[in-house]
This record gives C-alpha cells, structure tokens and sequence, in this order.
C-alpha cells in the first residue's frame, strides 16, 4: 500500500492559505470533519480524533455519517461509521488512511495544514482506492474544535 500512498502524494491539493505549517502539537485533538464531492456539495459529517506524535505520526478514531438531505446514492467508498485512522504530518502535509486494516479498499486523506481563522484545520482531498487504484474522489475540511 506504501508505493499506491506515495503515488496519491503526488495527486496532493494544496489549499492556498499563505501561513506557515501547524506545530505538531496544536493538531492533537478533535477536528469537525466535513466531507464534499467532486462538484463541492457536502456528503458527509463527522469528526476525525488525532493523536499526533513528535515524529508526525498520526494514530487515531473518527466517526462519519451522510450530512443532512446529502445525496446517498453517491459512492464515498469505505468512509461511513466509525474506525480507527493512521496517518503522517510532515512539513504542512498529511495523509490519513481511514481503513488502515485494509489493502485494497481504504479512503486517504491528503491534504495540508492552515492556520488561516481562528482554530487549526486540514484541507484536501479524500480519494477512495482499491488495488485498481482511485475509485472515486472529493474534498474535505476538518477543523479543530
């Protein structure tokens, strides 16, 4: 799964913020997650927990549902529920798996930090992808609560 995470790296939105990347410490925390489609209409709700450590690796717990009059016939891939998240920081970037127990039908995270407002965020993109390779995208918004 390493050289497939590695690959969606290089498909990484960076959103615009102008400010420079997040201490380590300020993205340890809950984060409202808010997940959109390809056309930017919101599909989901939720919140990602993150553990993140000195080193940037991010363990944790996130918890996702449709959002209100969303439309759920939309293929999000494996992103609904609940499940425990793996991840990296390094350098303003990140990448969160959702399904880290899985090979072959994962949603990632990619994305970068801002402290543009008043609370730490993360913004990017969610791909779901199979062994295939991506299935079908959006983008996210999480931030610090």
């Amino acid at each position: 799964m390493k050289p497939l995470l590695s690959a969606l790296t290089v498909c990484l939105v960076t959103a615009a913020c102008g400010d420079a990347p997040l201490e380590v410490d300020s993205l340890s925390g809950r984060f409202d997650y808010t997940g959109l489609d390809s056309a930017g209409s919101q599909l989901l709700t939720g919140w990602l927990d993150l553990a993140v450590a000195q080193d940037g690796s991010i363990q944790g717990t996130w918890l996702i549902d449709w959002a209100p009059d969303a439309d759920t016939t939309q293929v999000v891939g494996p992103q609904l529920g609940t499940g425990t998240l793996t991840g990296q920081l390094d350098n303003g970037q990140v990448w969160i798996d959702l399904n880290p127990a899985m090979s072959d039908n994962n949603v990632i995270l990619t994305g970068t930090t801002s402290t543009a407002g008043p609370l730490p965020r993360l913004v990017g993109d969610w791909t779901h992808v199979t062994l295939g390779g991506p299935t079908v995208a959006g983008f996210f918004d999480a931030m610090r609560r």
